[in-house]
């Protein structure tokens, strides 16, 4: 792709979370799939893939949104072109296709990849036309994809037949940044995201809360001025810092993009705490789960138990985004009275109210909590899994979708019936994530690791065909539709992978 425009190499901060209704990723995907005869194949990192998701999912269009993730040792050797390659011969395979737009991601641009090679063969094959959108915030300043939308639209004959294929697809899981940045919100800290610009599409934060919500980030004009981060995105942070952090830890987290361009966190580390600013960098890339974020954090919040010994159990990721409601909350910390001390919930407070604190026992409510527990236990404080009691008495082929812990919380109450307990992950890196951390804890609550992972809708439904009850988000009975029509299905608490994404039948 030529560049088609000079820009300013220029670096500004901004906040990361805006009113989603104007900007490209609001607004393009459905002006494309307001032809019935396209589907829309967005690639790239997670993060932009459920940045789209979010946006047509309201309009009732995501039968026609196909995604490609790729990580990044895809770009560099050869597996781009094969994955790519292999999503545009299974679309081409479908009933009534009339084209495909693909919707590219900043990626593409850092790694200059040339699509001809992969589309000429298909179109060959198939006769089916594919054209391609460039977009993304490293793009948008050199290609405006506003401008060139019409451009696409035109090259693919419209042959007014409508193309509808049947079911549709899990959104990406919510990102290791988002985790961490909702995670940070009670802490009174200064959060800031570095990224290239346009990786928060994928936040779901109501408008209500977008004033409030606490978290900055980077935006480089085009790709050279983020190749030159070295020289302006420090300098931009503590600018911002001396206006609104007042003294606050600066926790800095990143999207894919400073992954791939090298940026060096523990240079940037450096270069802040010589200008007097305290900060801390949580791992993330953008192509973790937010559990994983929230993890991390965690991690390098609270890792290094306190030395202040007080007579206090510590209950950690109680929270509604990790799928916990207000009643198993409380059903948890009535069952942990029998330790006779009272029990705080460390991501509910400021960090100056337990920062330094060595509590009696640690409880982990989620598996976000786990490597935290796991690692305090090394250090002399023991922990237990955090369990509701909650009684339930339905019968027959019960089937629990969600967080492990949470599943296995809720299990423990089922006195009937044989459960299956279910949680989702895109990738099989996450996956492995969650059964190591989950074999760690096994010896704390037998059980805990006997759990599936399903990775799309069709291993999803398969497991929803053998049950005869379903415990699960209305995320999942969404996506499943009239798949699950008949079967009793309990609602359970939004965790951070459904909040926000509101339906609209097709």
């Amino acid at each position: 792709m030529r560049e088609e425009k000079v820009q300013p190499e220029t670096c500004i901060v901004q906040p990361a979370v805006h009113r989603k209704s104007k900007g490209p990723v609001a607004v393009i995907p459905n002006k494309i799939l307001e032809r019935k005869d396209l589907a829309l194949l967005a690639i790239g990192s997670a993060a932009c893939l459920r940045g789209v998701y979010l946006a047509i999912a309201p309009f009732g269009k995501l039968h026609r949104y196909f995604t490609c993730e790729f990580e990044l040792e895809d770009y560099t050797n050869g597996r781009w072109e094969e994955k790519l390659t292999r999503k545009l011969e299974a679309l081409m395979a479908l009933e009534g296709i009339g084209g495909v737009v693909i919707y590219t991601s900043c990626m593409e641009r850092i790694y200059e990849k040339d699509f001809g090679p992969v589309i000429h063969p298909v179109l060959e094959r198939t006769g089916v036309p594919v054209e391609v959108l460039w977009r993304g915030a490293l793009v948008s300043p050199e290609r405006n994809p506003f401008e060139y939308l019409p451009k696409v639209l035109e090259a693919i004959p419209d042959r007014r037949m409508g193309f509808a294929p049947e079911g549709r697809e899990l959104p990406p899981v919510q990102t290791d940044f988002a985790g961490i940045a909702r995670l940070l919100q009670p802490f009174e800290t200064y959060n800031f995201l570095v990224d290239a610009g346009g990786c928060t599409e994928c936040f779901a934060v109501a408008d209500d809360e977008v004033d409030s919500f606490r978290l900055r980030k980077s935006r480089f004009s085009n790709m050279k001025a983020a190749c030159r981060w070295k020289e302006l995105l420090v300098d931009q942070i503590a600018g911002d810092y001396e206006k609104n952090g007042q003294g606050e830890l600066c926790c800095l987290m990143s999207s894919v993009i400073p992954e791939a361009l090298g940026f060096d966190f523990e240079e940037i580390l450096v270069d802040l705490k010589s200008r007097h600013i305290p900060a801390c960098y949580i791992p993330s890339n953008g192509r973790r789960s937010s559990t994983e974020g929230m993890a991390e954090a965690l991690l390098v919040l609270a890792g290094k138990a306190g030395e202040k010994e007080e007579a206090v159990t510590f209950l950690w990721g109680a929270s509604s985004y990790n799928g916990i409601g207000r009643k198993g909350k409380e059903r948890i910390i009535e069952d942990l009275s029998r330790f006779r001390q009272p029990v705080m919930c460390p991501e509910e407070e400021t960090m100056d109210k337990w920062q330094g604190v060595r509590p009696m026992l640690n409880t982990a409510a989620s598996t976000a909590a786990l490597p935290l527990v796991i690692e305090q236990e090394k250090q002399g404080i023991p922990y237990t899994i955090g369990l509701s009691h909650e009684e339930i008495e339905d019968e027959g082929r019960i089937l629990i979708l969600g967080d492990p812990v949470v599943t296995a919380s809720m299990a423990e109450g089922m006195k009937k019936g044989s459960v299956i307990r279910a949680f989702y992950a895109d990738r099989r890196e996450t996956e492995d994530w969650y059964r190591k951390n989950l074999a760690l804890a096994e010896d704390h609550c037998p059980g805990l690791s006997h759990v599936t992972c399903f990775h799309n809708r069709k291993e999803l439904e398969a497991l929803t065909e053998k049950a005869d009850v379903i415990y699960g988000e209305q995320l999942f009975k969404e996506v499943l539709e009239d798949s699950v029509k008949g079967k009793r299905w309990v609602l359970t608490e939004e965790s951070l992978l459904s909040e926000g994404i509101s339906f609209k039948k097709a």
